[in-house]
């Protein structure tokens, strides 16, 4: 059951930049539904830490913000975005979009193994969000 817009709080916000590097084609606030932290709790509580579960929103908040990699689920392809930041742990921000309503909520959070993401980054599913990504040495 989807949550009405106005029922959510706004954790974030998505620039043009990393839409389009996630194959997103939305942009603006970030909503997260009050049931989004018991989902959380219940389906990945135990690999998170209590306390990433007790900040929960700050590290939402500091993945949407500021994410090192950008993908998307390859069967949602232009209506979700992964987010990734190496925190504590590698953690995945999962959003979507409500075409209804026409605002991108968080559907999920949890952690994601090295080597899950290692083999998303060489997949090409996930790109890396790097402000200076020109600057950087390229080796062939």
């Amino acid at each position: 059951m989807k949550v009405p817009k106005d029922e959510c709080n706004v954790v974030g916000f998505i620039n043009h930049e990393v839409a389009t590097l996630g194959e997103f084609p939305f942009s603006g606030k970030v909503y997260m539904a009050p049931g989004v932290v018991k989902h959380v709790m219940r389906k990945h509580g135990k690999d998170l830490g209590k306390y990433i579960i007790s900040h929960i929103e700050d590290y939402i908040e500091e993945i949407i913000t500021n994410p090192e990699y950008v993908g998307c689920h390859p069967k949602k392809v232009g209506t979700s975005l992964e987010l990734v930041k190496k925190l504590d742990k590698n953690l995945l921000v999962a959003l979507e979009v409500d075409l209804e309503e026409d605002y991108i909520y968080v559907a999920s959070f949890y952690p994601i193994t090295p080597s899950k993401l290692e083999n998303r980054i060489f997949s090409g599913r996930f790109k890396e969000n790097c402000i200076d990504c020109d600057k950087k040495v390229q080796y062939n």
